[in-house]
């Protein structure tokens, strides 16, 4: 099984096949192909998926009526344990796995989409790995209290 393994380490991450993720969208535009893909092709994965299981009955008739027109979507895959494994963060990193043809990636599986949207909101806003000034390395900052 070839796996998209990200840089970050943290005791959560589990490795999870591709075909067992619903993203929650997917962006019209495809710009994971100028933005995500380039950088994962010439520096690798930097941060886990963040992943929460949906329930499929909320998903087909809550989360239908309230996406996004600027975005497509793919049918959900219902697991083995009956929940839709739902991409909240990181959907551009995901179909820029298929693209590359892995089986598999790191995910992060939160307890809800709040927790995924403060966890991706932290990565992004202080990019632990690539930022040696980010608030955690000087000691003032960490995500720990946000979830």
């Amino acid at each position: 099984m070839k796996t998209l393994h990200c840089k970050w380490n943290d005791d959560r991450i589990n490795s999870v096949r591709l075909n067992k993720l619903t993203p929650m969208d997917l962006h019209r535009d495809n710009r994971y192909l100028t933005r995500d893909l380039p950088r994962i092709k010439e520096d690798g994965l930097w941060y886990p998926l963040l992943v929460y299981k949906a329930d499929p009955d909320w998903w087909n008739n809550t989360w239908v009526k309230h996406r996004s027109s600027r975005c497509t979507y793919i049918d959900p895959r219902i697991a083995s344990d009956g929940f839709i494994w739902a991409i909240k963060m990181g959907s551009n990193r995901y179909q820029s796995a298929v693209h590359l043809g892995y089986d598999a990636i790191d995910i992060i599986l939160c307890n809800d989409a709040n927790e995924c949207v403060k966890l991706g909101k932290w990565f992004a806003q202080c990019n632990p790995l690539n930022n040696i000034n980010s608030l955690p390395y000087m000691e003032l900052y960490d995500y720990e209290h946000l979830i």
